[in-house]
C-alpha cells in the first residue's frame, strides 16, 4: 500500500472517529438538554407543591388564630391562603398535566381541601362569630376543635401533598441520575475521543511528523486537562483542515458542557437562598450541608457547623427519642414536629421542623434533609393570647354576675318598697297629713324611675347575652309590626308615619324590632305640642353589601354638639322637671343593637326642626358573607 493510500486511510479513519464522536456528543448533549428541562420542570412542580402546602398552613393558622382569639387580624393569612391556594393549585395541576398519576392525586387533594374548608374551616369561623356575638360560649369552639376532625383532614391533606412531593422527588432523583449519567458518558466520550485522537495522531506522526506534531501535542494537553477534571481548558490551535474542524467541534462541545455545569451549580445555590434553616446530615448524623438560612437562624457559620452533630452543636431537644424519629423517617420518608435548639449565642429557640430522607442511586438511604423554621415568637404570642382569653372569660363572668344582681337582687328590694308603700297608702291614708301623702307619692315616683332604669339596663345587657341568631328579616313587614305595637301613642299624638323602600337583610328580628320601636317611640315622645308628629322611615341605598336606613321626624330636635352624648347610657338632654320623661337608655340600646349587627348609627338635627337618624347595616352578617368573600 502506497504512502498516499496509507495517509488517505489514516486521515479517513481519523475523520470517521471524530465525526462519530461529534454525532454521539451532539446526541448526548441534546439528551442532556432534555434531561435538564425535565429536571427544572420537576423542581417547578416541587416548588409549587410546597406553595400549596404553605397556603394550607396559612389557612389553618388563620382559622385557628381567629377561632382562639376572635381577632380579625388572623383572617388576613386565611384570606391570602385561600386566594393563593386556587392559583397555586391550578399552576400545579397544569405543570403535572403529563402525569396521570399526579393528576389523580391532585384531584383527590382538591376534593380534600374543599371538603376541609366546607366542613371545618368555615363552620369554625361561623362558630367563633357566634361566640363573639355571645350566642354561644367559648367552650363550643374548644369542643369543635377537640373533635380532631380538622386535624385529621389537615393531616390527610399533608399526607396527600407529601405523596405528590415525594413522587416528584423520586422523578427528580431519576432525572438527576440520568443527567449525571449523560455527563459521565460525555466525559467518557471526550476522553475516548481524545485518546483516539492521540492514537491516530501517533500513527500520523510517523507519517507526517512536523505537519501534525503541533496539533497532536495540543490535543494531548487538552485531553489531559479534561481527564484531570479541568473542563475550562481551551484549544487555541487554528487550522482550516479536518483536524482543525474536529478540534473546534470538541471545544464547542466542552463549552456547552461547561455551561450546563455552571447552571447546575446555580440550581444548587438556590437552596442556599432559602430563609428557612436547611441542613443535610449523613447517616452518621454529621452535618454535610448548611445554608445561609441556617446561619441566620442559629448564628453559626458554615465552617462552625460542617462535620458537627446537631445534638452537640445545637444542644437539640427532641419531642421523642431521636432513634424513634430516625426510624420514622427511614420507614415513612419524612417526619414533622417541634424542636428546641440553642443558638450559638446561647439563646434557646423553638422550631417547626420537617425531616425528609434522601437516597442514593441504588435507593439506599444516604442522609437526612432537615428544614427548620423559627416559631419562638409565634409560641410566645400564643401564650399571650391564652392569657388574654382567660382575662376575657373572667371579665364576662363579672358582667354575668352583674346582670344577675340587676335582674334579681336589685328588683327584690324595689318590689318590697312598692308593696309597703302601697300598704302604707291603703292602710294609713286617713291618718297621714298632706306632707306624708306627698312623701309616699315621691317614693312611688322614685320607685318607678328605679324600675325603669333597671329594666333599661337589663335590655341593654341582653343585647349580647340573650341575642338570637341572624336570619333574613324583611324590614317592611317588621315595621308594620312596630306600628301596631305603637298604635296607642300614635293615635294619642295624631302622628302620621310614612314607610317605604326598606330592604331585607340578615339580622336579629327581635332586636331590629326594639331598635325601631325606640327610635320611633322617641319621635312620638319628643314632638312639638303645637304640631302633630310626622315621620318618614325609608331605605336610601344598598351599596357595597350594606344598606342605609333613614328615620326623619319633625320633633323638638337637639343641638348636634350633644350627638355623642345622646347615645351614652343614662344620658338625657332634659331634666327631671321636663315633661319629656325617660331613663336615658333608649338610644344607648339602639347603638348597642346596631353595633352587634356590625353597623353604625348617627343623627343630624337642629333644635325645633326635627331629627334625622341614619342607620347603616350590612345585608349579610359576617358568619355568612365572609365565606363568600374569602372564597372569591
Amino acid at each position: 500500500m502506497t504512502l498516499t493510500k496509507k495517509l488517505l486511510l489514516a486521515f479517513t479513519a481519523q475523520l470517521f472517529v471524530f465525526v462519530a464522536l461529534l454525532v454521539v456528543s451532539h446526541n448526548t448533549t441534546n439528551k442532556m438538554l432534555l434531561a435538564r428541562q425535565w429536571t427544572r420542570h420537576t423542581e417547578d412542580v416541587i416548588q409549587k407543591a410546597d406553595a400549596v402546602g404553605m397556603d394550607l398552613v396559612n389557612i389553618e393558622t388563620g382559622e385557628r388564630g381567629y377561632a382562639i382569639t376572635g381577632k380579625e387580624m388572623f383572617l388576613d393569612p386565611l384570606t391570602l391562603g385561600i386566594r393563593s391556594l386556587k392559583s397555586d393549585y391550578d399552576t400545579l395541576n397544569a405543570l403535572t398535566a403529563d402525569n396521570p398519576k399526579q393528576q389523580s392525586a391532585l384531584s383527590e387533594l382538591k376534593n380534600g381541601y374543599r371538603r376541609w374548608l366546607e366542613t371545618e374551616v368555615y363552620p369554625l369561623l361561623a362558630l367563633r362569630d357566634e361566640v363573639n356575638s355571645g350566642s354561644k360560649p367559648y367552650q363550643a369552639v374548644v369542643d369543635f376543635i377537640g373533635t380532631g376532625n380538622g386535624k385529621n383532614q389537615m393531616d390527610a391533606l399533608r399526607a396527600k401533598l407529601s405523596g405528590i412531593t415525594q413522587s416528584e422527588f423520586s422523578l427528580l432523583k431519576e432525572r438527576d441520575a440520568k443527567l449525571t449519567d449523560l455527563m459521565d458518558r460525555t466525559k467518557e466520550l471526550i476522553a475516548f475521543g481524545g485518546s483516539t485522537g492521540i492514537l491516530i495522531g501517533v500513527i500520523i506522526f510517523f507519517l507526517l511528523a512536523l505537519n501534525i506534531k503541533r496539533p497532536l501535542a495540543a490535543a494531548v494537553r487538552f485531553a489531559e486537562k479534561i481527564k484531570a477534571g479541568d473542563f475550562s481548558a481551551r484549544l487555541t490551535l487554528e487550522r482550516k483542515d479536518e483536524i482543525g474542524f474536529l478540534l473546534s467541534a470538541l471545544q464547542s462541545m466542552m463549552d456547552r458542557v461547561n455551561d450546563y455545569t455552571v447552571k447546575l451549580k446555580e440550581q444548587s445555590a438556590l437552596l442556599d437562598l432559602a430563609h428557612d434553616a436547611i441542613f443535610v446530615r449523613d447517616m452518621e448524623g454529621r452535618i454535610v450541608f448548611w445554608n445561609r438560612g441556617a446561619e441566620q437562624t442559629y448564628g453559626c457559620s458554615k465552617d462552625e457547623a460542617l462535620g458537627k452533630m446537631p445534638k452537640d452543636l445545637l444542644k437539640a431537644k427532641y419531642p421523642e427519642p431521636l432513634e424513634d424519629i430516625v426510624g420514622t423517617v427511614i420507614t415513612g420518608g419524612r417526619w414533622e414536629g417541634e424542636l428546641q435548639h440553642v443558638r450559638c449565642d446561647g439563646r434557646s429557640i423553638i422550631l417547626a421542623s420537617r425531616w425528609a430522607l434522601s437516597r442514593d442511586a441504588d435507593a439506599k438511604p444516604s442522609g437526612f434533609l432537615e428544614i427548620n423554621r423559627d416559631v419562638t415568637e409565634r409560641k410566645e404570642a400564643e401564650r399571650r393570647i391564652y392569657s388574654y382569653l382567660k382575662k376575657l372569660r373572667d371579665t364576662n363572668s363579672v358582667l354575668q354576675d352583674f346582670a344577675f344582681v340587676a335582674s334579681h337582687d336589685l328588683q327584690e328590694p324595689l318590689r318590697k318598697i312598692s308593696i309597703y308603700s302601697d300598704r302604707l297608702r291603703n292602710s294609713y291614708a286617713e291618718v297621714l297629713e298632706n306632707n306624708g301623702r306627698q312623701y309616699l307619692e315621691k317614693i312611688g315616683e322614685a320607685r318607678a324611675r328605679m324600675q325603669e332604669i333597671i329594666d333599661s339596663l337589663l335590655v341593654y345587657s341582653r343585647v349580647t347575652t340573650q341575642a338570637e341568631p341572624f336570619i333574613s328579616v324583611d324590614l317592611m313587614m317588621l315595621m308594620e309590626e312596630v306600628i301596631r305595637d305603637l298604635d296607642v301613642p300614635i293615635h294619642d299624638t295624631g302622628a302620621s308615619i310614612e314607610i317605604r323602600d326598606l330592604p331585607t337583610l340578615q339580622a336579629d328580628s327581635s332586636q331590629m324590632r326594639q331598635l325601631f320601636q325606640n327610635i320611633i317611640g322617641n319621635a312620638l315622645k319628643f314632638h312639638m305640642h303645637e304640631r302633630k308628629p310626622a315621620l318618614q322611615v325609608y331605605g336610601v341605598s344598598c351599596l357595597n353589601d350594606s344598606c342605609r336606613i333613614v328615620v326623619e321626624d319633625n320633633g323638638i330636635g337637639f343641638d348636634e354638639k350633644y350627638l355623642d352624648l345622646i347615645f351614652q347610657p343614662f344620658q338625657r338632654l332634659h331634666g327631671k322637671s321636663s315633661p319629656y320623661k325617660g331613663s336615658g337608655m333608649g338610644l344607648a340600646i339602639c347603638r348597642k343593637i346596631v353595633q352587634r349587627h356590625n353597623g353604625t348609627i348617627t343623627a343630624r338635627s337642629r333644635q325645633g326642626e326635627g331629627s334625622t337618624f341614619i342607620i347603616t347595616l350590612p345585608k349579610k352578617q359576617f358568619d355568612e358573607f365572609s365565606r363568600e368573600r374569602l372564597a372569591a
